[in-house]
C-alpha cells in the first residue's frame, strides 16, 4: 500500500482531532499538523474562564497530552499561504512546499473587529488566543475601581464580564440587541443571567452601538448611538468571530459564509476536507447548511474529517453541546438552536436552576439550562434517539427525564 501524506492546517480541536483520526485510521499515513502559533495545541475555552479568573497559564490546558502527538509530524509557527490544487501542493509561510494526498482545513476563526475600535488603539482588547488572554488578564489586574466596557453580551463577553468584576472593575456592557445571550435561550433565561451580573454591580446598555471613539490620556471615550458617551479605561470587544476561509477562497473552493462541506466534511475538491468553526456544513438535523462555533462540535467534526481524509467513509451527524461558566453559574446547551423561537416548556429545578425545552414537531431539538448538567446529559440522549416527548411532561419536575428515556 502506498504511504499517504495527509496535511492538516490548524491546531485547534478540529485540527488535532483530524490528525489523530487520520493516523488512527491508517498507521502508515504520514500526518503533518501545522500550527500558526508557537507551542503545543491548547484548549480555547479556558481563555475566557480559568486563564482570566485564576491566572492559569493556557499551556496547562493541552488539547491532548504531548505524547499523543508523538507519531504526528507537528510543526509550530507554520501555516499555508497558497494551495495548488492541480498539483496537490501547499506553500507555507516559510516558503516550504508540501505535497498532500489529502488536505484538511481546520483554520478556525478570528474575532470580528469593530471598525471604530481597531487593535491599534491602546487598551482595546479582543480575545481569541493565549497571548490575547494573558494580555487581557494583565490589563484586568490593574482595573480595580476603574471603568471597563465590554461590547457584546454573548457567552464569551459575559464570561469576561464576570472575570472583570472579580478584579473590582466598574463594568458596563454595551449590547446592540435587546437582551443578553440571544442565541442561547429565551428572554427569561437572559433575564436570570443578566440579574446575576447586575447583582455583581454590572450595568447594561441595550440596543446600543458605538458610533465613534476618541482616546484621551490612556482612556477611551465611546460615543453611542443614543447620544450618550462613556469613558472607559479598558474596552473588550466580544461580538463573535469570522471564519478564516481566505485560503479556501483563494484556492477556488466553494465558500458561503464558511467553507461549504458535505456530511463527510468534504469540500468542493474531493481531496480537501474541512472542519470546525471555519465550515458551513450539512446535517440531517437541519434543513439548510449551518455554521457552529463550539469546542465539542470542532472536536467531533475534526475526527470525521481526518478519518475520511485517510480514506474512511463516515458522516458527521453529532448532536452538539456547549457550556459557559459565569460566577457560580454553569450555563449549558445541547442540540440545534437554529430555527428555535420560544421554548415549549420550562422546568424549574429550584434555587435558580432551570431547563428550557425547544421542539421540532413532537421531538426535542434543543435544550438549555442553568446548573442542570445531569438533566442536560439525559436530554441529549433524548435528542439523539429522536424520542417523542409530551411538552407537559417536560415542564413537570416530578416527571424525571430519565423515566421518559427509559420508557421510550
Amino acid at each position: 500500500m502506498t504511504k499517504r501524506q495527509i496535511l492538516v492546517v490548524g491546531s485547534g480541536p478540529a485540527g488535532v482531532a483530524a490528525s489523530l483520526a487520520a493516523r488512527r485510521a491508517d498507521t502508515d499515513n504520514n500526518v503533518i499538523l501545522l500550527a500558526a502559533e508557537t507551542g503545543l495545541p491548547y484548549e480555547k475555552p479556558p481563555l475566557s474562564k480559568e486563564v482570566l479568573t485564576k491566572g492559569v497559564d493556557p499551556s496547562g490546558y493541552p488539547i491532548v497530552p504531548a505524547d499523543m502527538l508523538a507519531e504526528i509530524d507537528f510543526r509550530s509557527d507554520s501555516y499555508v499561504v497558497e494551495i495548488d490544487r492541480s498539483s496537490q501542493f501547499a506553500l507555507l509561510n516559510n516558503n516550504l512546499k508540501l505535497s498532500y494526498d489529502a488536505l484538511v482545513l481546520a483554520t478556525g476563526g478570528t474575532p470580528r473587529i469593530l471598525p471604530k475600535l481597531p487593535l491599534s488603539i491602546p487598551n482595546v482588547c479582543y480575545l481569541r488566543n493565549s497571548a490575547d488572554a494573558l494580555a487581557l488578564r494583565e490589563c484586568l489586574s490593574g482595573m480595580a475601581g476603574k471603568q471597563v466596557c465590554i461590547i457584546g453580551a454573548g457567552l464569551i463577553g459575559l464570561e469576561v464580564v464576570a472575570a472583570a468584576t472579580l478584579f473590582g472593575a466598574i463594568v458596563t456592557v454595551i449590547e446592540a440587541g435587546a437582551t443578553a445571550i440571544p442565541r442561547f435561550g429565551s428572554d427569561e433565561m437572559a433575564r436570570r443571567v443578566t440579574a446575576r451580573h447586575e447583582q455583581a454591580g454590572v450595568h447594561f446598555k441595550w440596543n446600543t452601538m458605538v458610533t465613534d471613539t476618541k482616546t484621551t490620556d490612556g482612556a477611551i471615550m465611546l460615543h453611542l448611538n443614543d447620544g450618550q458617551s462613556l469613558l472607559a479605561d479598558l474596552v473588550v470587544v466580544g461580538i463573535g468571530i469570522q471564519p478564516n476561509s481566505e485560503i479556501a477562497e483563494r484556492s477556488g473552493l466553494v465558500v458561503d459564509g464558511g467553507i461549504l462541506v458535505n456530511d463527510q466534511c468534504q469540500t468542493s475538491d474531493p481531496k480537501i476536507f474541512a472542519a470546525g468553526d471555519v465550515v458551513k456544513f450539512k446535517t440531517t438535523w437541519m434543513e439548510s447548511p449551518v455554521m457552529l462555533e463550539n469546542w465539542r462540535h470542532a472536536l467531533d467534526q475534526g475526527e470525521v474529517a481526518g478519518t475520511n481524509a485517510s480514506g474512511g467513509n463516515v458522516t458527521y451527524d453529532t448532536v452538539p453541546s456547549f457550556w459557559s461558566d459565569q460566577y457560580e453559574l454553569k450555563l449549558q446547551g445541547v442540540g440545534w438552536s437554529d430555527g428555535c423561537i420560544s421554548p415549549v416548556a420550562l422546568r424549574e429545578l429550584g434555587h435558580g436552576r432551570m431547563i428550557e425545552f425547544y421542539m421540532n414537531k413532537d421531538r426535542l431539538q434543543y435544550v438549555v439550562g442553568i446548573d442542570a448538567g445531569r438533566d442536560l446529559g439525559i436530554a441529549k440522549r433524548l435528542i439523539e434517539r429522536k424520542i417523542k416527548v409530551d411538552p407537559s411532561d417536560l415542564a413537570d419536575p416530578e416527571v424525571k427525564l430519565a423515566t421518559i428515556l427509559r420508557s421510550s
